[in-house]
């Protein structure tokens, strides 16, 4: 694990271990409890001390991570699975609680509306998103969407959820409050989507294509 400078990109420090497994690494931080976590499309989630990065714990979670983020709202670390696990976990920055959901096979990543009190999951083969209450994570409703959808991100000033198809190439702009969407095709194999809320423009990657730009 590395940390680097993020005006310079100067290693500053790493450490003494490295997270093990095969796949695409993924990492989240929570500043709140210092700490850092990562884990591959493995078996183990790793917990690390954010000052001295020293390993703290690390958890037996099932192979086939998708995606890993710190949610304040829930102060948990939320896991998705798109290998062969019906639910999703929160994991306590500690590692010392772990609860689990049902949810679908093969699923995308999440994220956390605060405004709406809603989590969000990608679900690529059925093509929807479901939406959980934040707080009982009770499922609410299925939004539909494109088929293949595998990464969603969230504009919390427009109220709008970007959703990409892996498969199809196709860009999908969801409005909360209404539920009205608007799909559009701007090339294959998306990876994933980072936004500028304020202009209303989306980035997504392409393992293919380079970086797209959309204005929604």
């Amino acid at each position: 694990l590395l940390v680097y400078d993020m005006d310079s990109f100067i290693l500053k420090k790493e450490s003494p271990l490295a997270p093990k497994g095969r796949g695409s690494a993924l990492v989240a931080f929570d500043n709140r409890s210092k700490t850092i976590s990562t884990g591959r499309e493995e078996d183990n989630l790793w917990i690390f001390d954010m000052d001295t990065l020293i390993l703290k714990t690390a958890l037996k979670i099932g192979r086939g991570d998708e995606s890993l983020f710190f949610s304040d709202a829930l102060n948990s670390y939320v896991i998705t699975y798109f290998d062969l696990t019906r639910r999703m976990r929160f994991i306590s920055p500690d590692g010392k609680n772990i609860r689990e959901i049902p949810a679908p096979l093969h699923q995308g990543n999440a994220v956390i509306s605060e405004k709406n009190k809603e989590l969000y999951l990608a679900v690529p083969l059925a093509g929807k998103i479901f939406t959980y209450d934040m707080h009982t994570l009770k499922l609410k409703r299925k939004i539909p969407t494109v088929f293949g959808v595998r990464n969603i991100a969230y504009d919390n000033v427009n109220n709008i959820i970007v959703a990409s198809s892996v498969w199809t190439g196709s860009i999908d702009v969801i409005d909360l409050n209404t539920l009205s969407h608007a799909p559009k095709f701007i090339g294959y194999y998306l990876r994933q989507i980072r936004l500028d809320p304020e202009h209303r423009r989306a980035f997504i990657s392409s393992q293919v294509g380079g970086v797209y730009e959309l204005t929604y």
